[in-house]
């Protein structure tokens, strides 16, 4: 009865996520000045985000020889592949974000 619950749970929870985001896709992106405004976000968010990447990248490489040194080669190794796997997904996300915000300002 319990998994029941929360599959229903979740099934209202990603139907509500589903509704709210073409309910937000549907609206205007606001005047001229609005959309200047978010290009110059975007740009700024763009310079941050290549900052922190480059910033993470280090540190993971030194955490990575550390670790390879230290403990295990291959503690390095999982370790370097998370590291690699989590900053891909953001920078997925983050493109797909950026593609969408885009062509909404077009």
């Amino acid at each position: 009865m319990f998994t029941l619950i929360v599959f229903v749970a979740v099934a209202i929870a990603l139907l509500t996520a589903v509704y709210n985001f073409l309910k937000v896709k549907q609206r205007d992106a606001g005047t001229d000045e609005m959309k200047e405004i978010a290009a110059a976000i975007r740009e700024g968010s763009d310079a941050f985000i290549a900052h922190e990447y480059k910033i993470i990248s280090i540190v993971s490489i030194c955490v990575f020889v550390l670790l390879s040194v230290v403990v295990q080669w291959y503690v390095g190794v999982a370790f370097f592949n998370r590291c690699y796997h989590e900053c891909d997904s953001r920078l997925c996300w983050y493109e797909d974000s950026y593609y969408r915000q885009c062509k909404s300002i077009k």
